[in-house]
Parts: C-alpha cells; structure tokens; sequence
C-alpha cells in the first residue's frame, strides 16, 4: 500500500471505531436501566465527540511542542534533556483520559443519569474503552498493514 492510503487508512479507522464504541456505551447505559435510549446516545454522541475533539487538540498541541523543542530555537537542533520529552509523551497520554473522564462525569450529574462513586468508576472506563479503541485498535492494524 502507498504511504498516502495508508494515511487515510488510519484516519478512516480512527473516525469509524468512534461509532460502534459509542452504540456500546450507548446499549450499556440502557441495558443498567441507568436512562432511557435517547437520553444515552445523546450522552454518549455529546460526551465521545466533545472529548475526542479535547483529546486531538491536546496531542496536536504537545507534538507541536515537542517539534519546537526539537528543533530549538534557531532551528539548528536544541539540547533539551529527554526527561522533558517523557514528560510531555506522559502528559499526551494521561491528560485526554482524564480530561474524557472529567467530562463523562459531568454530564451523568448534568443530565440526572446518575451521582456518586458509580460515575467515577464508569467515566473512567467508558474513556479508557474510547481511548483504546480509538487510538490503539487502528494504530496496531496500520502497523500490521503497512
């Protein structure tokens, strides 16, 4: 495959794992009694897209960084310790999750789906399903088509 098929490839993937991980949601909430069909999948649409959006905008931003202090600021190189590249890769990878997992449990107290505990524990899974299906599921797959 070209490298340009490929890339779109993996966007295609990205976009079309966001689906089936949101009709799951979607069902479970249902299925736990926890609201109604309409209620859920606008939950889950609204908290997936909102967080998804978030995410993308934090990894864009700390490549971006990461590029700058790459490059240094003559563009000639830069002499940055990798303890500040792990650090910015921990914060690309720590920061969506929880950032996700805020939002979910905002929006359970905020449409009266549910409180407590029960929303810590589902927002924190539910986005580490999102996360692992939307970003690892097709990088591996690209990995293993490319």
């Amino acid at each position: 495959m070209s490298t340009n098929t490929i890339q779109w490839l993996a966007f295609g993937l990205y976009a079309v794992m966001f689906i089936p991980v949101t009709a799951v949601e979607t069902f479970w909430l249902v299925r736990r009694n926890w609201c109604t069909a309409r209620k859920a999948a606008a939950f889950s649409l609204a908290t997936n897209g909102i967080g998804m959006a978030i995410s993308s905008a934090v990894i864009f931003a700390a490549m971006l960084v990461t590029f700058m202090l790459v490059m240094g600021s003559d563009g000639m190189g830069s002499d940055t310790p990798n303890s500040v590249y792990i650090f910015i890769l921990l914060l690309a990878i720590v920061l969506p999750l929880l950032l996700l997992t805020g939002l979910k449990i905002v929006f359970l107290r905020m449409l009266k789906i549910r409180a407590g505990r029960e929303t810590v524990v589902y927002g924190s899974a539910a986005s580490a399903g999102l996360i692992f299906a939307v970003l690892v599921v097709p990088t591996v797959l690209i990995y293993f088509l490319s």
